[in-house]
C-alpha cells in the first residue's frame, strides 16, 4: 500500500495496479510504438502485475522487512494467469523489482521466476526482445502509478524507448497535482485525454474499518493544460 506524502490517506496496491493498466492500455500514438506484444493482453498484464498483494494490502511500501518481501515475492512467483503473455509481463516486473537477490532463499525465488517466465514466453508467438522491449513501458506506467500512489506532487522524469526498431531512449515528463490531474510531456497515448475513479482509504482504521475517498485521476497533455490556464 502506498501512505500519501502529501495527506492522511492509502492506496492499495491494487488500485495502483488498475492505474497502471490504464496508462498501458492506452499507450501508442504516431511517435510512441506500441510493443510488438498482442496489445490487450499485454495491458492485461500491466494491469494485474501486483495483484498478489490481494485488494486491500496492508504491506506499507518501504517499510516491511525482509521476510514480509519474501512471502510478496512468493506469492508473485506462485500466482498464475492462464495466458501466456498476461502472465510473462506480470512476471518480468517482478523479476525486474527483485533486482540482484541478497539472500539465497530470494535467488532461489528467482531462478524459480525466470523459470516461468521461459516457460510462458515459448508458448507465445513473440521473441524474449519483444518482452523485453514491452517491459519497458510495464516499467513506466508503474513508475508514474508509483508516484501517483504516494502523490508525489509536482514535475518527474521517466524514459522508454519510442521506437521499437530504435535503443535510445526518450524522455517523458509527467507532473501530478493536488487536484488529481497528470500532465505529460510528450504525450505518449492514444487519445487526446483520459481518466479514471481512484479509491483511496482514510488511514485511520484500515483496512479494518474503511473510510474510502474516491476522485477522478485526469491524465492530459502538458500543452493543453497550459492552453486552458
Amino acid at each position: 500500500m502506498f501512505r500519501s506524502h502529501h495527506r492522511d490517506r492509502i492506496l492499495p496496491q491494487f488500485e495502483h495496479s488498475l492505474f497502471s493498466g490504464l496508462l498501458a492500455m492506452h499507450w501508442g500514438n504516431a511517435r510512441f510504438d506500441r510493443p510488438a506484444l498482442d496489445f490487450e493482453r499485454f495491458a492485461r498484464g500491466v494491469a494485474l502485475h501486483d495483484w498478489h498483494y490481494g485488494p486491500l494490502d496492508n504491506h506499507p511500501l518501504g517499510d516491511y522487512d525482509h521476510a514480509e518481501w519474501q512471502a510478496i515475492v512468493e506469492r508473485g512467483v506462485v500466482m498464475h494467469y492462464d495466458d501466456p503473455i498476461t502472465d510473462a509481463v506480470a512476471k518480468r516486473h517482478l523479476r525486474r523489482l527483485i533486482g540482484t537477490p541478497e539472500t539465497q532463499d530470494i535467488q532461489t525465488l528467482l531462478d524459480r521466476l525466470n523459470e516461468r517466465i521461459a516457460e510462458r514466453r515459448a508458448q507465445t508467438p513473440y521473441s524474449d526482445a519483444d518482452f523485453e522491449w514491452a517491459d519497458r513501458i510495464t516499467q513506466f506506467c508503474d513508475t508514474v502509478a508509483f508516484s501517483l500512489g504516494f502523490e508525489n506532487l509536482g514535475w518527474h522524469k521517466a524514459s522508454v524507448h519510442a521506437r521499437r526498431d530504435d535503443d535510445s531512449e526518450t524522455e517523458i515528463a509527467y507532473q501530478i497535482t493536488s487536484e488529481g490531474t497528470l500532465r505529460f510531456e510528450p504525450w505518449p497515448f492514444s487519445l487526446p485525454k483520459f481518466g479514471m475513479p481512484l479509491t483511496r482509504y482514510e488511514s485511520s482504521g484500515y483496512p479494518d474499518r474503511l473510510q474510502p475517498i474516491v476522485t477522478f485521476v485526469r491524465c492530459i497533455a502538458a500543452e493543453e493544460a497550459g492552453a486552458a490556464e
